[in-house]
C-alpha cells in the first residue's frame, strides 16, 4: 500500500494567520478528520488478529499513516478499498495472528506518534517469534518518557534497553512470553496501560492494571470487539487474560481533540454558529466539553448512538459565549489533557483568572506544552503565570488579543500549531507563524476547514 501521508515533507514553514475581518463569523456544518487514537488501535490489533479486518473512515493523517507502515515492516498486507468523500480511506488489514508477526529488516521508525511506539513495545515484547527489534522516532518523540511503559513491562519480563537507564528511544527489544500478575501504574495514561494490556494477551496468565484516574478506554472497547476476554474489575482497574483476536469491522468516528479547536473558535469569535458531525463522545474524551459549559459556553450535543460497549458518536453545535474563568484541576485532567492547550486560550478570553493545576504531564507531550503555551499567551498579549504542573491565566473578557510582532514557532506540535490559528482569529492582527504544517500530523486541511467557516 502507498502510504498517502508524506512523513518526510518539509516541516517548519511560515505561515501568516489572520484575523477574522471585522464583524466577520465562523458558520457551518463540518466534518472533522477521524480519530487517529481510535484508527491506530484499529490498525495494530487488526494486525495481530486472525482473518481480515475492514476499517472504514481511516484517516489520512501522519500518525495513522506512520502505523500503518510500521505493521507493514511487520509483514501485515494491506489493501485500499475505497475513498470516503472526506477523503478518508476504507482499509482491509490481513490479520498475522498473534504470533504470526514477522521480524523486521530495518529500524521501526515510529515518526512523532508515541502512541505508535508505546503500542508496539507491548506486541513486540511479548512475541517471542521475533527475536530483535529496534525502535525509534522523530527528534520529539526521542525526547519523550519511555521508562514508564517499559519499567512495568519488565515487571513482566520483558527484554528492553534504551538510551538514558531505558528512559529514551531508540529502543531495542527481544520478544519473550511474558508473566501476568498485578500492575499498579503510577499515572493515568492510556498508553501505558493499552501497551500492558496488548502484552497481556500473550502473557502466561491473566494480567490486571490498575490506575490512579480514569483514562481513556478505547482499547477495552476495541479489544472486546476483536474477541479478546477482558473484563472491568473496577472504575480504576481492567483484567486481560491470553485471548486470541479474530478480525472485525471497525467504524473510526471524528476525532472530538480535532474538533475542541473548532468548537473554541465558534465560542470565542462573536455572532459565530458550527456544528460538527459524526463525532466521537466517548465519556472518557468529553471532559473539555464539560470545562467550556463550566465557563459559560453554550453547547448542544445530540447523541446518535446509546451502546455504551460501542464507541458513542454524534453532533455538537457550538455558538459564540461570553465565557469566565474557572479553575481546572483534579481526576479531570487526564480526560482533557490534549485539549488543555486550546482551553488555555479560551481561558485568555474569559472573564476572570483561570487556574490550571495537576497538568504537569503537558511537559512531557510532542512539546512541553505548558511553556508553549505560557509563550503563546505571552505573545498574545496575555497575562500568564507558568507554574510547575500549571498555569495562571488572567482572561481578557472577550477583549482582542494584541500581538507583538515577533514569530511564533509550534515546537514541532501539532496542537500549540492549531492553538495559534484559533488565537489569530480573535486578534487585532496577525501572527506569523513558524511551523503550520504540523497541523498535519492530526488534522490535515485545518486551515482550509477554518478559512471555509469564516463568513
Amino acid at each position: 500500500m502507498q502510504l498517502l501521508f508524506l512523513l518526510n515533507k518539509k516541516m517548519n514553514s511560515n505561515k501568516k494567520l489572520e484575523p477574522v475581518k471585522k464583524n466577520g463569523c465562523l458558520s457551518g456544518e463540518v466534518f472533522v478528520p477521524p480519530d487517529k487514537s481510535i484508527a491506530q488501535r484499529a490498525a495494530i490489533l487488526s494486525s495481530i488478529a486472525e482473518g481480515e479486518s475492514l476499517i472504514k473512515n481511516f484517516p489520512n493523517s501522519g500518525d495513522p499513516q506512520t502505523t500503518l507502515r510500521v505493521i507493514q515492516q511487520l509483514g501485515v498486507k494491506i489493501e485500499d478499498k475505497s475513498w470516503t468523500q472526506e477523503g478518508n480511506l476504507n482499509l482491509v488489514i490481513k490479520g498475522n495472528g498473534t504470533h504470526g508477526l514477522t521480524e523486521p529488516t530495518d529500524v521501526l521508525n515510529c515518526g512523532n506518534s508515541g502512541t505508535c511506539l508505546r503500542f508496539m513495545l507491548g506486541v513486540l515484547a511479548s512475541n517471542p517469534n521475533i527475536k530483535y527489534t529496534v525502535m525509534s522516532g522523530d527528534q520529539s518523540l526521542r525526547k519523550r518518557p519511555m521508562k514508564r511503559v517499559v519499567a512495568p513491562l519488565k515487571e513482566l519480563g520483558a527484554n528492553i534497553l534504551g538510551r538514558n537507564d531505558n528512559r529514551l528511544a531508540p529502543l531495542t527489544v527481544v520478544g519473550k512470553e511474558l508473566n501476568g500478575g498485578f500492575i499498579e501504574n503510577k499515572i493515568a495514561s492510556a498508553q501505558l496501560k493499552s501497551a500492558l494490556l496488548l502484552a497481556g494477551l500473550n502473557a502466561k496468565n491473566s494480567l490486571t492494571i490498575e490506575e490512579p484516574a480514569i483514562s481513556r478506554n478505547h482499547t477495552e472497547i476495541m479489544l472486546a470487539s476483536y474477541g479478546a476476554n477482558i473484563q472491568r474489575i473496577s472504575d480504576l482497574s481492567v483484567q486481560v487474560l491470553p485471548s486470541s483476536l479474530m478480525g472485525c469491522e471497525v467504524v473510526i468516528p471524528g476525532d472530538i481533540s480535532c474538533a475542541a479547536f473548532i468548537i473554541t473558535a465558534a465560542l470565542l469569535v462573536p455572532n459565530s454558529r458550527v456544528k460538527i458531525r459524526n463525532v466521537g463522545l466517548n465519556p472518557t474524551r468529553t471532559g473539555f466539553l464539560e470545562i467550556l459549559q463550566r465557563m459559560g459556553g453554550k453547547l448542544i450535543i445530540k447523541q446518535k448512538n446509546a451502546d455504551s460497549t460501542k464507541e458513542i458518536i454524534g453532533d455538537i453545535e457550538a455558538s459564540f459565549s461570553e465565557m469566565k474563568g474557572i479553575e481546572i484541576a483534579g481526576s479531570i485532567i487526564p480526560n482533557i489533557i490534549d485539549e488543555l492547550p486550546i482551553l488555555s486560550l479560551a481561558a485568555a478570553q474569559a472573564t476572570g483568572t483561570t487556574i490550571i493545576k495537576g497538568a504537569s504531564e503537558l511537559r512531557v507531550k510532542e512539546s512541553d506544552r505548558l511553556k508553549a503555551m505560557f509563550d503563546l499567551l505571552s505573545k498574545l498579549g496575555v497575562r500568564v503565570i507558568e507554574e510547575e504542573d500549571g498555569l495562571i491565566i488572567e482572561g481578557r473578557g472577550g477583549k482582542p488579543f494584541e500581538p507583538n510582532g515577533d514569530i511564533f514557532y509550534a515546537n514541532h506540535d501539532h496542537r500549540i500549531a492549531m492553538t495559534s490559528r484559533i488565537g489569530s482569529l480573535i486578534s487585532t492582527k496577525g501572527i506569523e507563524l513558524d511551523g503550520s504544517e504540523w497541523a498535519d500530523v492530526s488534522f490535515p486541511g485545518f486551515y482550509d476547514t477554518i478559512e471555509n467557516l469564516i463568513h
